[in-house]
């Protein structure tokens, strides 16, 4: 049996200091549209996605350490 696919969409540090619902800019609706239409959204990502392609992790993984 093949898993079914979902879509995901996640955002970073997000701060709403009010109501965004008084915005109709293109560009915000655009944004606003990806996150309803996923499967699942999460917002204020703080953590690193990658492949966990094994210890330690290479660098093309996690980016350069420095």
């Amino acid at each position: 049996m093949i898993a079914p696919k979902f879509t995901l969409a996640a955002t970073g540090e997000t701060l709403c200091t009010k109501r965004c619902s008084c915005y109709n800019e293109d560009r915000f609706l655009s944004l606003v549209k990806i996150l309803r239409d996923a499967d699942v959204a999460y917002t204020n990502l703080e953590t690193k996605i990658h492949s966990f392609k094994g210890y330690p992790m290479p660098v093309e993984t996690m980016g350069p350490t420095q």
